[in-house]
């Protein structure tokens, strides 16, 4: 999935959670996994290459590929709080601002793992990298099919946002 619908999802599931952070960030960390085992589309690294059939990984971090790959992730991410934050403009106090960020912040963190796995090949990130490969589909839309992978992931999105205005704007 993309960072923004990691964000849109983490959101929607710690909303009845909040103000309280700690349970946003975890049910947002734990609504990552979840959300991986949909069948879906991510945005193509450039620093990370994925053979798919036997799941090998090869990494390529020069400056070039690394600036281009920050540059994707942040618009992705600003896109996600974007949505979130739009849905919530009316009904919204700091304590929840701080919650939904917190349940953000857990929602893409297993994918920043994942980063750090691709970089160092050590623990922690190695047994995480496990229990991720482990959750995540193995149904992948290929890098090529970006307009087929951007609208499977709509209602995933949609759906959720739905959820987040029915609760606050009851």
């Amino acid at each position: 999935m993309t960072l923004a619908t990691h964000i849109v999802v983490a959101g929607a599931v710690a909303s009845p959670f909040l103000p309280n952070p700690l349970v946003g960030f975890l049910a947002g960390f734990l609504s990552h996994y979840v959300v991986d085992a949909i069948p879906h589309w991510d945005w193509p690294l450039k620093s990370i290459r994925i053979n798919l059939q036997g799941r090998k990984y090869k990494t390529n971090f020069s400056s070039g590929t690394i600036i281009f790959d920050t540059m994707m992730m942040l618009s992705d991410m600003a896109l996600g709080f974007l949505a979130l934050f739009l849905v919530l403009q009316v009904n919204f106090s700091i304590n929840a601002a701080v919650a939904l960020f917190a349940a953000a912040v857990g929602g893409v963190l297993p994918d920043g793992m994942e980063f750090f796995y691709h970089a160092f090949r050590k623990e922690p990130f190695v047994t995480h990298h496990r229990f991720h490969s482990w959750a995540h589909t193995r149904r992948i839309i290929p890098h090529r099919e970006t307009l087929k992978g951007i609208f499977m992931q709509l209602p995933v999105v949609a759906i959720p946002l739905g959820f987040l205005m029915f609760i606050f704007f009851r």
